[in-house]
């Protein structure tokens, strides 16, 4: 219920509900416009997540604010932070993200080191921190298996990386099982890109975009309305450059113009209905 953004110069600012503390602005007034976050940081990237935010500095710097139950925000505590806080340990991160769409009890961040190591913190009751078992952390654990990660990217209770030469891994909810350790993505596929929505996820290769996982509100676009275990292309044979995975809709963008598809109560597709 909140949205974050930078500026050119590595500002944060944050809009929407803050009753957890969410937009970092040292306050929980709810704001309608972009409120500057507290602090003199400059950012790379920020992530926002269910009622919290995180944002890793041009240092690799990790900070967190908002709800943190459940220690999502990685700082070893469980109290709420309205203000940025440095997530424990002295590990720089090169890549963010957080989670915890729909379900409170789902939220988890992680990170990659810039020795490609991913880190996760937060709560771990389907497997999503990836360290092999279902154990909670309110601070910084290194995903199992050895692996080195260039991308990373997080949903409900699961979490998608992208190794250095491309191959994509999971790990979590995964619609009735619990993977606790990093799985191989099915089909070979090398990939560029990785974006993850609630329960399903899509990756960029060399010939085009897939998605797979929750198709259930039509979110892959394969003109169904069927889940998918194996990665398939969005039908019409429009070439994305980019796409985001959103809770249960996706958008992408052509050179043509801006396409999204899947669940559109709230109006989220932008055509003018909520159909």
């Amino acid at each position: 219920s909140h949205t974050c953004a930078l500026t050119a110069q590595g500002q944060a600012f944050c809009w929407g509900e803050n009753s957890t503390g969410a937009l970092g602005d040292g306050s929980n007034t709810n704001r309608n416009t972009p409120t500057a976050v507290a602090g003199s940081f400059t950012f790379a990237q920020i992530a926002a997540a269910n009622q919290l935010t995180c944002a890793s500095t041009l240092q690799g710097q990790a900070l967190c604010w908002g709800a943190n139950f459940d220690g999502q925000l990685g700082d070893g505590t469980t109290t709420d932070r309205n203000t940025p806080t440095a997530v424990a340990g002295t590990h720089l991160f090169i890549r963010i993200s957080a989670a915890g769409m729909f379900d409170t009890s789902s939220d988890h961040a992680c990170a990659i080191d810039a020795t490609g190591q991913a880190w996760c913190w937060g709560v771990n009751n389907q497997g999503q921190l990836g360290t092999g078992n279902l154990t909670d952390s309110p601070v910084p654990v290194a995903v199992t298996g050895g692996l080195t990660f260039a991308e990373i990217s997080l949903g409900n209770e699961s979490s998608c990386a992208l190794s250095a030469t491309g191959q994509g891994f999971c790990w979590g909810f995964n619609f009735g099982a619990q993977l606790t350790a990093p799985t191989p993505v099915a089909g070979g596929f090398t990939y560029s890109a990785i974006d993850m929505g609630a329960n399903h996820v899509c990756g960029k290769t060399a010939t085009g975009w897939l998605c797979g996982g929750d198709g259930g509100a039509g979110q892959l676009g394969d003109g169904t309305s069927a889940d998918h275990q194996t990665p398939v292309a969005p039908s019409g044979g429009l070439d994305f450059s980019v796409m985001a995975a959103g809770g249960l809709h996706t958008c992408g963008v052509t050179a043509n113009g801006t396409y999204c598809w899947g669940s559109d109560n709230g109006g989220q597709l932008g055509t003018g209905d909520v159909t």
